[in-house]
């Protein structure tokens, strides 16, 4: 939990800064991908965690 509220920290400050140098609106890019993101890599460490309490069994 801790390394998708760090990752979903840097993600949503630094994609503002890069659509405001693309000339998109900050808000209407960041909050989708921001969520896309955190939703791949929370459930990837949620099944990697599954998996490794498995293989010990």
């Amino acid at each position: 939990m801790f390394l998708s509220i760090v990752v979903s920290k840097l993600i949503g400050g630094t994609l503002p800064i890069i659509a405001k140098v693309c000339k998109l609106d900050p808000a209407a890019v960041t909050t989708p991908i921001v969520t896309t993101i955190i939703d791949i890599l929370s459930a990837t460490a949620f099944f990697s965690i599954g998996l490794a309490f498995i293989n010990q069994i």
